[in-house]
């Protein structure tokens, strides 16, 4: 099991980063002039939450500005939020709590980390749960007062959050820029992870992001600092997955997909982070990681985060899904440009990086007034693409638009209110592409929660995204999601394609 994993301390985001003061944790300098050396802050970050299912432990890491001169020790307690603490996990124990326990930090090192077991993680979902506080702190003998908090929160793993694209900037017809753009309303850029101000800063992944670094410790996997030089593996806080960590000599390699296969065997073997149940992710999770941000270029990097996935190349990468339309082909998640389209098996190489946790799969609701509910991500989508209704969705015909056209209607919609509700919206490239059912084609998606989905070429099988396409400041183009076969790719915003609406 990991040792310290993510859970979070905020709703869907779990970044609740404590601001430093300034402690000095140094001593005094000797006779004869010797230099006090610089004061060195501490806080306190959110939880990270490991272990195999369930959660087990929450640990919040406490960062130095610099290295201890000597020695430190850190006292802190914990206290009930909404859940209960006690001194061991029994009936009614949330957690066990802790009364001025103390963190070590030795010499030389720039933090540690505070670990809470967890006995019933259920209870951790949904609101701030815990709060750990430091009391103390002491240094070659001085003694400083500090008090700063961190809430501990679980993201239950069976919820299957998605994880937002990195998009912060918007589109209108000529330009890409800062939000809002008049007549575009409500596109990604508007909306979600990315544009919240408290749950969107940097340091543990860009934007909405949230990632955390662990390196193998005594067969096991310790979340380190996120400026660590070397690590192993990195947990995705959204999403619960855990993805491999390439380095230098393996950044590079390139397989088939048969070869992608065997190297699941191969890294199994050597138990990164722990773990033995390594496996090719689906494109879905592999898309997940994708920064819709990054401008593509000749000099951008690859699409995603640069802190957790340095190694990361500009190149494509294997999933574990077969084309079902084509039995030489299997899907791939390009990170030059976020693209996620068929590759051959045996005639094209690709790169690789293995995924271990839970596969979310859509879990729909009984359909209710044309809407479905899918418990795994807690979003609501509207059963019929736009001009068709019904229970069957048999009524009227599939209603092409031009992309402004389609952010217009959804304004148009939520204004009358339709099914009861008016915070409707375009979905981003991950909840569309979250429907998609690669097993399934024309169309590729669930029949019974999307009856009458149009299964014929043409627009009607496109679907807009509200996620504008970012390519060396470019605008003018988006993303769709074609359900013939799934492809994620990008389209001139003047062309026209159906709309699939989701809330939540």
């Amino acid at each position: 099991m990991i040792k310290p994993g993510k859970f979070f301390a905020s709703p869907a985001r779990s970044f609740l980063a404590v601001s430093a003061l300034g402690l000095l944790l140094a001593g005094c300098g000797g006779g004869g002039g010797t230099p006090v050396p610089p004061p060195v802050t501490i806080s306190i970050g959110a939880p990270v939450g490991l272990g195999n299912s369930p959660i087990n432990r929450l640990a919040f890491p406490v960062v130095l500005s610099g290295p201890a001169n000597g020695t430190l020790t850190v006292n802190y307690s914990t206290s009930d939020e909404s859940a209960n603490g006690g001194a061991a996990c029994g009936a009614g124990t949330d957690y066990v709590s802790k009364s001025n326990a103390v963190l070590t930090i030795p010499s030389g090192a720039s933090g540690g980390t505070v670990e809470i077991t967890v006995c019933n993680p259920a209870a951790f979902a949904g609101a701030a749960a815990m709060k750990v506080t430091l009391l103390s702190s002491s240094a070659n003998g001085q003694l400083a007062a500090v008090n700063k908090v961190a809430y501990g929160l679980v993201n239950n793993p069976a919820s299957g959050k998605l994880n937002d694209t990195g998009m912060t900037s918007c589109s209108d017809a000529s330009t890409q820029g800062a939000c809002p753009k008049d007549g575009f309303a409500n596109q990604d850029g508007d909306l979600g992870l990315d544009a919240n101000a408290l749950r969107n800063a940097d340091a543990d992944g860009r934007k909405g992001f949230s990632f955390a670094k662990a390196a193998t410790n005594a067969g096991t996997a310790e979340v380190v600092s996120s400026n660590t030089a070397v690590w192993n593996c990195v947990q995705d806080n959204v999403t619960d997955l855990v993805w491999e960590a390439k380095t230098a000599l393996n950044k590079t390699d390139v397989f088939t997909h048969a070869q992608a296969q065997a190297y699941v065997a191969t890294l199994n073997g050597t138990a990164p982070c722990g773990y033995t149940d390594w496996r090719l992710p689906t494109p879905q999770e592999l898309a997940s990681l994708v920064d819709s941000s990054v401008s593509w270029s000749g000099t951008s990097t690859a699409a995603t985060d640069q802190t957790f996935f340095a190694e990361q190349q500009k190149a494509v990468y294997w999933t574990a899904t077969g084309d079902v339309s084509d039995a030489t082909g299997a899907w791939v998640v390009d990170f030059r440009t976020g693209l996620v389209v068929p590759h051959a098996k045996a005639l094209q190489d690709a790169g690789v990086r293995l995924v271990r946790g839970t596969a979310s799969t859509p879990s729909y609701q009984a359909a209710v007034a044309e809407t479905v509910a899918d418990a795994s991500t807690g979003l609501t989508w509207r059963t019929c693409v736009d001009g068709l209704s019904g229970a069957a969705c048999a009524t009227g015909s599939a209603t092409a638009f031009t992309w402004q056209q389609a952010l217009a209607r959804v304004t148009a919609l939520n204004a009358a209110g339709f099914a009861g509700h008016s915070d409707w919206r375009l979905p981003n490239r991950n909840e569309l592409l979250s429907l998609v059912d690669h097993a399934r084609s024309n169309p590729a998606i669930d029949p019974v929660a999307f009856p009458g989905f149009p299964s014929v070429g043409g627009n009607a099988l496109s679907c807009w995204t509200s996620t504008p396409y970012a390519a060396d400041g470019i605008s003018a183009k988006a993303w769709f999601v074609d359900f013939i076969s799934g492809d994620v790719g990008i389209a001139v915003l003047t062309q026209t394609k159906s709309i699939l609406l989701v809330r939540g």
